[in-house]
C-alpha cells in the first residue's frame, strides 16, 4: 500500500487558524533573496506597497534599506 501523501496546498482551516495569529514582531520584514531580484514584504498599512521587487546590485541593496527606513 502506498502512503498517502500530504498536500502542499493549505486548507481552510489552517488558513483560519493563520489568520488569527498574533505577531511576534509587528515591523518585522519578509524577504525573498533570489539569483535575480529580491522580493521585500512589509505589513500593511506600514508602506503603499505591501510587496516590492528589487534587483540584486548594489544601488538595489540601498533601495531596499532606504525603503525599510
Amino acid at each position: 500500500m502506498k502512503k498517502k501523501q500530504k498536500s502542499s496546498v493549505p486548507n481552510r482551516q489552517s488558513v483560519a487558524k493563520a489568520s488569527k495569529l498574533n505577531p511576534i514582531h509587528p515591523n518585522a520584514a519578509g524577504i525573498d533573496i533570489g539569483a535575480q531580484h529580491h522580493w521585500m514584504c512589509v505589513p500593511s498599512g506600514t508602506a503603499n506597497e505591501c510587496v516590492r521587487r528589487f534587483g540584486c546590485y548594489t544601488a538595489d541593496l540601498y533601495a531596499i534599506a532606504d525603503w525599510l527606513s
